[in-house]
């Protein structure tokens, strides 16, 4: 899940895209919180919602990685 404001904050996409077609494990998901009329993807801000939408609730011994970068603010959310 990367989340940008707008499609012009979206990087790498291509290089994401390429990594996804060859490891069915990977997926790549777009959500902007500022889209332009003609965007059809996902839109809103980091929720709990919008994660258990796409992340399954995971046990102690699952192999899932998980990151989060971004500003701080945007960062402990996520991690909460």
């Amino acid at each position: 899940m990367f989340f940008n404001k707008e499609t012009k904050d979206i990087y790498w996409d291509t290089e994401l895209n390429e990594v996804r077609q060859r490891n069915n494990r990977f997926q790549v998901r777009h959500i902007l919180s500022r889209p332009h009329t003609e965007w059809t993807g996902l839109k809103g801000r980091v929720s709990m919602d919008l994660v258990e939408e796409f992340i399954p609730r995971v046990g102690k011994d699952s192999n899932i990685l998980f990151c989060a970068c971004g500003p701080t603010e945007f960062t402990r959310a996520t991690i909460q």
